[in-house]
């Protein structure tokens, strides 16, 4: 399983890979350089159901070849027109 995150916004911009068991390389663009970021997914679930796909990630996140910490990211689609609920 695959997750693909992108945010092209500018001043700051990043193209995230979430694969698990594979280390996925990337930079992290910003008005002040460009910064490495290693991404190593530990666990990638998801949950469908009709109306919403729901999927956590957890991930090891360094930058620059240097550990950062152990991350999650917790991804929430709903079908157009359905109540969001923020926890």
């Amino acid at each position: 399983m695959k997750i693909i995150l992108s945010s092209p916004a500018r001043p700051m911009s990043v193209h995230m890979i979430f694969e698990k068991g594979k280390k996925n390389l990337t930079y992290y663009y910003t008005p002040f350089g460009s910064i490495q970021i290693g991404i190593d997914a530990t666990s990638i679930e998801v949950k469908e159901t009709e109306d919403e796909i729901r999927a956590e990630v957890k991930y090891a996140l360094d930058v620059n070849y240097e550990f950062v910490g152990d991350c999650h990211i917790n991804i929430a689609v709903k079908k157009k027109g359905a109540a969001v609920k923020i926890a």
